[in-house]
């Protein structure tokens, strides 16, 4: 369904930073195509990224150790090894080494990370309230797709 033509522009304003002080401009959705953010976006869609900040969004302290997050996400040593790097690298965790035998290492996240989250959490929340609606679109999608890859099938919308 497309927006009223002057819906689009008012809902995209509402996904821009009132002003990005680079440029003393409005940064705007389509500003990752320049390349500025386009690493960071890539990592953002990651669903390791997501994962690792999630857990440890979920836990009262915003912290824990290596071992915890990887038995809670099921991730390889390596893998999650470099996903905590480039999420340390990007400022939204904050890697703690303590002085102890054995070493201790805990990671939490920043007041960024936790700042990247609520879009996160507001994303699920709204995937959650809708998601009937989307079930919905998914099996009409399938039945018309499935009505035109075998066309002497009738269809309920006639397509």
């Amino acid at each position: 369904m497309a927006l009223p033509k002057g819906a689009r522009s008012s809902a995209l304003r509402g996904l821009t930073n009132p002003y990005d002080s680079t440029t003393g401009e409005s940064a705007t959705l389509t500003a990752h195509h320049d390349g500025k953010f386009r690493e960071l976006i890539d990592r953002l869609r990651d669903k390791w990224t997501l994962l690792v900040c999630a857990v440890l969004d979920d836990k009262p302290t915003r912290r824990a150790r290596f071992t915890e997050l990887q038995r809670s996400i099921g991730v390889s040593q390596a893998m999650l090894t470099a996903t905590l790097r480039s999420l340390e690298r990007d400022g939204l965790l904050r890697r703690s080494v303590y002085a102890e035998v054995p070493p201790r290492v805990e990671y939490e996240l920043t007041l960024l990370g936790q700042q990247f989250m609520q879009p996160v959490r507001d994303l699920l929340t709204l995937l959650e309230v809708n998601w009937a609606s989307i079930k919905d679109a998914r099996e009409s999608f399938d039945r018309r797709s499935a009505a035109r890859r075998n066309p002497t099938e009738p269809t309920a919308s006639g397509c």
